[in-house]
């Protein structure tokens, strides 16, 4: 089920990305600077996903403390990516860049904004696996339970992989932004 999902995802944001080719032999295209906070974003979505297998690989080894840890950071690195996001298209508004502007404009805010939400679904996730494992680490017993259910690890399994396509698919348009920046300039 989830890799439907994500095929679906690649083809809309494919999709998206094929659109704004397709539009942009328009004598009136401009490119457009991609906004310094989305460079930050870049770099805390990568360091996002280091964490996230961290916290993976804390899980299997049953490192209770370190895994609540980890998880916890993920989850920071996720909030401080849509923070820096906002950021982003406060920056591009600064600089008269707004969704009425222009086309490239309008495909930035689209693409970014749907990226956005998709991770906030992810940070939904974290939250979710945060909650349930303080609660199910209380107790000894309970917290074994916890961490040799297949359910779970198959849960957090999918959640990892969920989180590295969301980062590898903000890398994919962060680049294609930028080629299109040097190709159309």
């Amino acid at each position: 089920m989830l890799l439907f999902s994500l095929v679906g995802l690649s083809l809309l944001f494919i999709g998206i990305s094929l659109a704004y080719l397709v539009n942009n032999d328009n004598s009136a295209w401009k490119s457009i600077d991609i906004p310094n906070f989305f460079w930050l974003s870049t770099l805390l979505i990568i360091i996002s996903s280091f964490v996230i297998e961290k916290a993976f690989k804390k899980f299997f080894k049953e490192e209770n403390k370190h895994y609540k840890l980890w998880l916890l950071s993920a989850l920071l690195l996720g909030v401080l990516f849509c923070i820096t996001q906002i950021l982003g298209w406060t920056q591009l508004n600064s600089a008269n860049v707004s969704l009425q502007n222009n086309m490239p404009s309008s495909y930035l805010y689209l693409i970014s904004g749907l990226h956005l939400i998709h991770v906030l679904v992810g940070i939904i996730a974290l939250v979710w696996f945060t909650v349930i494992t303080v609660k199910k680490t209380k107790n000894s017993l309970i917290s074994f339970i916890y961490f040799t259910d297949p359910t779970q690890k198959l849960r957090l399994e999918l959640l990892r992989i969920y989180w590295h396509f969301i980062d590898l698919l903000w890398l994919y348009l962060i680049a294609f932004f930028i080629l299109n920046k040097l190709i159309f300039r």
